[in-house]
């Protein structure tokens, strides 16, 4: 009788114990400000949480002087709505103006611009025990690319 009574008081210990600790890590701060800001990113002026790290052989980047074009992959952990929120709070920080946020085949797509750039910030993946991905993409907006004339004809004008 006295084993059965020190197993149901150690089962129950660690029960309670379980769900304290199930508690503690299911119930961390959603809101956007619980992602911050790494302090050094490798673009200064778009920021990235500090749970994420680069992923160095899925990213590229050219920047010469002129013009850049950026195509970052970072992977860590977050809800994707939270990291949303994020960059919906830091961009402008860096003088980024929101153009469009839209939901994609499980996907959150952000654009940005700034100046002469776009910038589009594509959130994905995320769920229990699997990685966020957030993917950066940046470029110069070429205004000097003629716009398509609306008519009602269907003729293109070429010169080779």
């Amino acid at each position: 009788m006295m084993a059965t009574t020190r197993f149901a008081v150690l089962w129950l210990c660690a029960a309670c114990l379980g769900g304290m600790i199930f508690a503690a890590v299911g119930c961390a701060p959603s809101g956007g400000d619980a992602l911050l800001p790494a302090p050094k990113t490798m673009i200064a002026d778009i920021p990235v949480p500090t749970s994420f790290e680069l992923e160095e052989l899925r990213s590229r980047f050219f920047d010469n002087g002129e013009f850049r074009h950026i195509d970052l992959l970072y992977e860590g952990s977050g809800g994707m709505e939270d990291i949303s929120r994020f960059y919906k709070n830091q961009m402008p920080i860096t003088r980024w103006e929101p153009q469009a946020r839209r939901m994609a085949q499980g996907q959150i797509i952000l654009e940005y611009t700034k100046g002469d750039e776009r910038c589009q910030i594509t959130i994905y993946g995320g769920g229990t025990f699997k990685s966020t991905y957030i993917h950066i993409a940046a470029w110069p907006i070429n205004k000097n690319q003629a716009k398509p004339k609306a008519s009602g004809k269907n003729k293109t004008n070429r010169r080779f």
